[in-house]
């Protein structure tokens, strides 16, 4: 063998040392125990575990016998058998400890809560003193309080807490004033109790807070309590986005979030940027590992300054159930570098497993949890091999920037589906971009976090030079969010479980296996081939060359122009769509589950721009208004305080300009969406009127006074009544089109309306357009309907929505009454115009 194929040889040897070295043989040894550990928190978060655990643990022992044995049949029997007994020992820990959880939370329910006489199911208000354990979140969802199909979109605050005997609860608080609230602080609170879970004391409140002091805290956690409270106070000086983002992306407080900043998050897939993973705190360790390493440390030296540095970010950021899941994780790899063993990535994880659910099994019911035990083990197992994929077009780095996000993506998928039907078109595009410049920010915001909370004029300079290349950064990723959440179908409908989540399972297991497969046919060596008989080919002519070469390119430059003409078709699609029609009297806008309803008045003299509630979702009311070219509000009026009335006016302010402010609710404080408003805002009285150019309100209701504490019904009935009349035209030709909004007063409310007003031609409740109450829900009644006489009816609803609205009462009694109905589910965005041929209701597009 001459030289050149001595060299040859070499290099092919060298590219087989790296490709084994890529694609390691997994160890599987563990993951039966983990999975078996899942399987066994999950039974136990069921009912079944009211009763001790004895009688269950014979079917979780022939389960995990049953998945050690899958997972090992290939190997020798005295290989199985340690791995069985260890996923019945994991699976009985985990039952144990969640049956003496269970036992405990229903112990402390009784003691609590029992009183003589009451049900089992109902409990009497206690009041209690609280100690918070954990930062307070909002939370939006379904009232789970108020069943039938006058159901609410619900709005509160979400605090973990512990009780004064020490057990801990979750503290579900619908005055958003709870959301102030600190961890260490004690607050006393009447609450009630759900029925008690799998080892969680779930607790309502409905009033605010009242803080008593703070909890006793060493010194360390005092350190860095009042470190994040400087790191946050400099965050405002650098901008909304700043202020928003870099708390979240270096500790995971997202308590400053801008909520239309937050949407675009949610609409791109970026939200995990601002809840602390695996990555932030391998990031700490690999740092503090490099300085103790460059002042001359050893190997074990470096490891522990690292899991000292995961100690204290673990500490800084507080035990979200993620952070629990790295942090042990990699505590797990260093112990096993420390005993001299190469560390598993996916026998730690599955180590990492089975420690955390044995310590709180109610981590297998935790969406955190298993968000970020699929988006690791994907990275884990398929992150590599499609990185050696991309790797054939495009560079390393750019390779590895795409591959590991849509890995994680693939992995998580199906548990995001169950959280939300909905599908992130722009998740993988998004995250590439940012991904560059994610590690830095969290560099840079811990860099300033340790230097704002050391003090002095050189730390606070220090950190202020920090935060401006880190805004820069943080600006770059809002300004992504923002660009791929605003191009079209941006985020897709999903089936509702269990179709979508078990659909979408599917889809990821094709493209995981197809992932794999095609890495490992890739990395295949050739064993085996022919040899054709006969002398080798001669060369080609270059004339035939040449014709080749011209044929494929002409075969290149077609497909590259039907590639132009169908990109720049879609362009012009988008692009030179029909115009949206500008001149609208009403539009109901289709705000999903919502109301929201858009009045404009236009005379000689100038326009009314009226906007009666916001609906649940910021970005729908914005996406609203931006195509009705509004951008200056006379009056926004919020019926009452229900998050699908209220929710979409977070941060409305700095979008449009808006003059005054009416508001109602039951108990007469101000929505929390707009606390804080420079905007004049009231709790007009019946009787009032308000005139502008074109328009003319005046308020009919309610007829209630406000209580300190109302119910969902209460609240409903709360609702502000507004007659509106716009005036086409001036002069002796004038045309006026009344209408009446109740907001989602019911049917005792109308009651009360028609009382005060009665129900005769002429009236004041009589109007030519009638905004349905309540979505259509059966408890709106049918009363208002014919007291008001409309020529037109508006239901703003959201599509297949799980309260059964508009309730088929309400549409059969508008259909007997001829009475059309346009609905937002069905046509969107519908816009009022009235022609010459009168009042006509169309799709604003």
């Amino acid at each position: 063998m001459d030289w050149p194929e001595r060299q040859a040889s070499r290099k092919q040897a060298a590219r087989d040392r790296e490709l084994r070295a890529l694609r390691p043989t997994w160890d599987l040894r563990l993951v039966p125990a983990g999975i078996t550990a899942w399987a066994a928190a999950l039974l136990g978060a069921g009912e079944v575990m009211s009763s001790p655990p004895a009688p269950h643990l014979v079917g979780v022992l022939l389960v995990s016998l049953a998945a050690g044995c899958v997972a090992l049949s290939r190997t020798r029997a005295r290989r199985a058998i340690p791995a069985v007994i260890l996923c019945s020992l994991v699976a009985s820990a985990v039952l144990v400890v969640g049956w003496q959880d269970r036992a405990a939370t229903e112990q402390s329910h009784e003691r609590l809560f029992a009183a003589e006489g009451s049900q089992p199911s109902e409990t009497p208000p206690v009041r209690l003193e609280l100690a918070i354990e954990d930062r307070p979140s909002a939370w939006v969802a379904a009232d789970r309080f108020s069943g039938g199909d006058g159901g609410e979109a619900a709005t509160g605050v979400v605090v973990p807490v512990q009780l004064e005997d020490g057990s801990q609860g979750t503290l579900f608080a619908d005055d958003m004033r709870w959301a102030t609230v600190k961890a260490g602080q004690t607050a006393e609170v009447v609450v009630t109790a759900e029925p008690p879970r799998a080892g969680d004391l779930v607790l309502r409140a409905a009033g605010p807070p009242s803080v008593t002091g703070l909890v006793e805290r060493d010194g360390l956690m005092q350190w860095l309590e009042e470190a994040k409270a400087r790191f946050m106070a400099a965050t405002l000086a650098h901008g909304p986005d700043v202020s928003s983002l870099l708390p979240g992306m270096t500790y995971g407080d997202r308590s400053g979030f801008d909520p239309a900043l937050e949407q675009a998050m949610k609409d791109t897939g970026l939200t995990h940027l601002t809840a602390v993973s695996g990555s932030n705190c391998a990031l700490v360790m690999v740092l503090a590992g490099q300085i103790a390493l460059s002042l001359g440390a050893r190997r074990r030296g470096c490891i522990l300054a690292g899991l000292g540095a995961l100690v204290v970010f673990v500490l800084l950021v507080g035990p979200d159930p993620s952070v629990l899941r790295a942090a042990t994780m990699g505590s797990v790899a260093a112990v096993g570098v420390l005993a001299g063993r190469a560390g598993a990535s996916l026998a730690a994880l599955s180590a990492a497993m089975c420690l955390l659910l044995t310590v709180d099994p109610g981590l297998g019911t935790d969406f955190g949890f298993a968000l970020s035990v699929c988006a690791t083990a994907g990275i884990v197992i398929t992150g590599r091999p499609l990185i050696r994929i991309l790797d054939r077009w495009l560079p390393t780095t750019l390779s590895t920037v795409v591959a590991i996000p849509l890995a994680a993506q693939v992995w998580c998928a199906p548990v995001l589906s169950l959280l939300t039907p909905t599908v992130a078109v722009w998740s993988v595009p998004a995250n590439a971009v940012v991904a560059p410049v994610v590690p830095v920010v969290t560099m840079i915001g811990l860099a300033a976090l340790l230097t704002v909370g050391i003090g002095g004029v050189l730390g606070q300079a220090v950190a202020e030079t920090l935060m401006f290349p880190g805004g820069w950064m943080v600006q770059f990723v809002a300004g992504a969010a923002r660009f791929f959440a605003g191009i079209p179908g941006s985020v897709v409908p999903w089936w509702e479980a269990p179709t979508g989540p078990l659909l979408m399972l599917v889809i990821s297991a094709v493209v995981v296996v197809v992932i794999n497969r095609l890495d490992a046919r890739s990395a295949a060596p050739v064993t085996s081939g022919y040899a054709l008989p006969g002398p080798a080919p001669g060369p080609v002519p270059e004339d035939d060359w040449l014709l080749a070469r011209r044929s494929r390119l002409r075969w290149r430059l077609a497909a590259a122009g039907i590639v132009v003409v169908c990109v720049a078709s879609l362009l012009a699609l988008w692009v030179f769509q029909p115009a949206a029609r500008t001149d609208w009297q009403a539009i109901a806008c289709d705000v999903g589950q919502g109301d929201a309803l858009l009045l404009r008045g236009t005379a000689e003299t100038g326009t009314t721009t009226v906007l009666i509630d916001a609906g649940p979702d910021p970005a729908a009311i914005r996406r609203c208004l931006r195509d009705a070219e509004v951008e200056t509000l006379d009056l926004l009026i919020l019926t009452h305080d229900h998050a699908d009335h209220v929710g979409g006016a977070a941060g409305l302010d700095q979008q449009v300009e808006i003059s005054r402010i009416w508001f109602s609710t039951g108990t007469g404080r101000a929505p929390q969406e707009i606390s804080g408003w420079d905007t004049p805002s009231e709790t007009p009285v019946p009787g009032t009127v308000l005139e502008g150019p074109g328009l003319k309100l005046r308020v009919l209701g309610p007829l209630t006074q406000p209580a300190p504490a109302v119910d969902s019904g209460g609240e409903n009935n709360a609702s502000l009544v507004i007659r509106a009349e716009i005036t086409e035209r001036e002069g002796d030709d004038a045309i006026v089109v009344s209408w009446l909004a109740a907001g989602d007063m019911e049917e005792d409310g109308a009651r009360r309306l028609i009382g005060a007003y009665g129900a005769d031609s002429g009236g004041p409740l009589d109007t030519d357009v009638l905004k349905v109450s309540h979505h259509g829900a059966r408890n709106g009644g049918v009363e208002i309907i014919d007291a008001a006489t409309p020529l037109l009816a508006v239901v703003s609803v959201g599509s297949d929505n799980t309260y059964g609205h508009p309730h088929p009462a309400i549409t059969g009694h508008l259909a007997e009454a001829g009475i059309p109905l346009a609905r937002t589910d069905q046509l969107g965005s519908v816009g009022l115009f009235h022609d010459d041929g009168g009042l006509t209701a169309e799709p604003l597009h």
